[in-house]
């Protein structure tokens, strides 16, 4: 008995030489207009002082979330940056908000997650850094699923002031 076997077609990959300039455009393109994206600043548009910034923390933290967030607010006052701390969204009177908060302690993180404006796994550590309008307000979102993933977003955000 005699077996056949298909033959198998390959496609080759033709690498095409592209001209100097072609290469030096794109380049410029990347560096000047893609990669300098408004994600890279707090907030885009508007010069950060601390008259305009508030940080609500909503709901209750624990031991690390409090140092996450003492080292984040060591790294603003760096930066000569010293934001009010509000006791929620509405009691800010600043155009831009940072909301601070857990999974399990914060309603309005609890809120934005079910509206799908934001997007944070149930699993232990698990964090989220978003910036998003809501209420009329800009707000950058610090949450975690847990103590622990709040503390590691908030020293994130540190790290990049």
């Amino acid at each position: 008995m005699k077996v056949e076997r298909k033959k198998r077609k390959i496609d080759y990959f033709i690498a095409i030489p592209l001209p100097p300039l072609f290469v030096s455009v794109i380049t410029f393109v990347l560096i000047f207009f893609i990669l300098p994206s408004p994600a890279h600043n707090l907030y885009a548009g508007e010069q950060l002082s601390s008259s305009n910034v508030n940080i609500v923390v909503d709901g209750p933290i624990g031991p690390p979330s409090s140092f996450g967030l003492e080292k984040m607010s060591q790294a603003f006052k760096e930066r000569g940056l010293s934001p009010a701390r509000k006791g929620s969204i509405g009691e800010a009177q600043s155009p831009f908000v940072i909301l601070i908060g857990t999974l399990k302690g914060s309603n309005v993180i609890k809120d934005l997650r079910g509206k799908g404006k934001l997007s944070l796994a149930d699993k232990k550590e698990s964090l989220a850094v978003k910036r998003l309008k809501d209420g009329g307000k800009d707000l950058l979102v610090i949450a975690g699923a847990d103590d622990r993933g709040l503390m590691y977003a908030l020293l994130e955000i540190a790290r990049q002031a």
